[in-house]
């Protein structure tokens, strides 16, 4: 696996409907103030208490969230490859636990796909290749059970962009350019289209289709995305149902008059743009302009 791909960042809010919202809310806070190890003393606690396979599928899934945010953080402290991959292992194995009593919960497939993804870019090689098949396939399970479920789509199309092509792989710039525009289209933090509009950005100037390559490709997949059901499918064609007459927020022509390079320069100006002009504090300011920079350097 591609070892470049701009960092992954994941979304912490989580729907009621898939569990104690108090429960979840708690965690949000206590991960959101680094406080992973609290986060799971509570979660082993509530697992104690949990009366359903329903409530013990979510603490399962909210531990194994937990589990892979504390190995991101030891990710970035240079932490031992070995003891990462034992983390990751832990926290798909949860992923499994939490599927094996709830199979209707989209979360737990995502974070079990999210333990295998990391664990893969680790070992890198043929082992990597060997689990990516498994991630794919939880991911898409992830978004038939929420055909809006952003960050699902968002990592199955860096999945995508990360892999060779056949016959080493099922890697597909064309794929992962839909998907990420999908998960765009979906996400409801402003925080997390942020990041997600930054990846799409960068993989629309490595496809670096011409204008005129964009229309035909467009038109050539209409047909695919309208018969297709399957949201783990039909996405992948999400670029045939944009309307290239409209021109979106962060340009200033139709679709259909831009190339790849031309919407990605687009984006990110946008990106930049609003970050300076919000309210935000400095450090906060400071953080998305660097991730920007990031971008704009590997763009030239």
């Amino acid at each position: 696996m591609n070892k470049e791909c701009i960092t992954v960042v994941f979304v912490l809010a989580c729907s009621a409907l898939w569990g104690n919202p108090d429960l979840v809310a708690s965690c949000n806070q206590l991960i959101g103030e680094g406080k992973t190890a609290e986060c799971l003393s509570l979660l082993d606690s509530a697992l104690q208490t949990a009366a359903t396979p329903r409530e013990k599928a979510t603490v399962k899934w909210l531990t194994s969230r937990t589990v892979f945010v504390a190995a991101q953080k030891k990710t970035q402290d240079k932490t031992a490859a070995d003891d990462l991959l034992r983390e990751y292992e832990k926290g798909a194995a949860l992923a499994s636990e939490a599927i094996d009593l709830d199979q209707t919960s989209g979360e737990a497939y995502f974070w079990r796909a999210s333990h295998r993804a990391s664990w893969a870019r680790i070992k890198g090689g043929l082992a990597a290749l060997g689990k990516v098949g498994s991630v794919k396939d939880d991911l898409a399970a992830a978004v038939r059970l929420k055909p809006d479920f952003a960050n699902a789509y968002y990592v199955l199309g860096l999945l995508y962009a990360s892999l060779p092509g056949w016959p080493l792989s099922f890697g597909d710039k064309d794929y992962a350019v839909s998907l990420l525009r999908k998960a765009v289209d979906s996400v409801r933090s402003e925080a997390d289209a942020f990041g997600m509009s930054l990846n799409l950005a960068y993989f629309l100037w490595e496809r670096n289709l011409s204008r005129d390559s964009r229309l035909d490709r467009w038109k050539g997949i209409a047909g695919e995305y309208a018969k297709r059901n399957d949201p783990a499918d039909r996405n992948c064609f999400f670029e045939g149902g944009i309307d290239n007459s409209k021109a979106p927020d962060y340009a200033d022509r139709p679709m259909g008059e831009l190339a790849d390079r031309e919407e990605a320069l687009s984006i990110v100006s946008y990106l930049e743009k609003r970050i300076k002009e919000s309210a935000q504090g400095d450090t906060e300011k400071e953080k998305y302009l660097e991730a920007v920079e990031q971008v704009k350097k590997r763009m030239k």
